[in-house]
């Protein structure tokens, strides 16, 4: 197998900390370089450009089974990092079926199973409004994850939801007002997503299986 890439499994994306998004699993994965390095979550729902093996602005995005468009946003940006069953990162030597020269993200939604089965996630950090000292300062961070699933027919229809709720706050150089005006710097850069998932699995026969799965994915970053 000449395919330079890892594997993130259920254990490996709950235990390894990062800011739980796709991105973390870029700047975890051999051959990806990331320009802008996160800390602590400051960059949490904000897409980052990213090289694999030198090469940009080529990717391509699977979200279970299902390409998703290219762009900024083309592994999936956005997508319920708590709902990932798992994911795979491949930066080269991929086959035949990846289109493209660059890296390659394949990520699988959770599925319900013949029991009922709850989760529920929640991080926060406390920063308050600090007068600006020439960096960025946490004001607050919070990430709200909660996943239900299990049997509407046992061995037969299986359902899984997931929503979350994350909301980030810097104290930046920005002034509220422009300096000349009397302004102050300090003031705060927001970012706010929220994700809803909702995943249908329907086996049709002992070979086939009918999948549904959608996602609602919102971003508020009025600044």
């Amino acid at each position: 197998n000449a395919t330079v890439g890892t594997n993130f499994g259920g254990a490996m994306l709950r235990d390894i900390p990062n800011q739980r998004d796709v991105f973390a699993l870029l700047a975890q994965t051999p051959g990806i370089a990331m320009p802008r390095p996160d800390v602590g979550g400051n960059t949490a729902g904000t897409q980052s450009p990213y090289r694999a093996y030198g090469l940009s602005a080529q990717t391509t995005a699977r979200v279970d089974g299902v390409t998703t468009p290219a762009g900024a946003d083309a592994v999936g940006a956005y997508i319920d990092y708590g709902a990932l069953a798992e994911a795979t990162v491949a930066a080269a030597g991929n086959s035949a079926e990846v289109p493209v020269a660059g890296a390659a993200v394949t990520t699988v939604i959770k599925s319900g199973t013949n029991t009922q089965h709850g989760e529920f996630y929640a991080d926060y950090k406390p920063g308050g409004h600090k007068p600006y000292d020439g960096a960025e300062n946490y004001a607050r961070y919070r990430d709200i994850n909660g996943q239900l699933g299990g049997p509407v027919i046992k061995d037969k229809l299986w359902y899984f939801t997931s929503f979350r709720d994350r909301y980030t706050a810097l104290t930046t150089a920005m002034y509220d007002r422009p300096a000349e005006e009397g302004g102050t710097q300090g003031q705060p850069f927001t970012t706010q997503t929220t994700e809803y998932t909702i995943k249908l699995n329907h086996q049709l026969s002992a070979a086939s299986t009918l999948t549904f799965m959608t996602q609602l994915g919102k971003k508020y970053q009025p600044y």
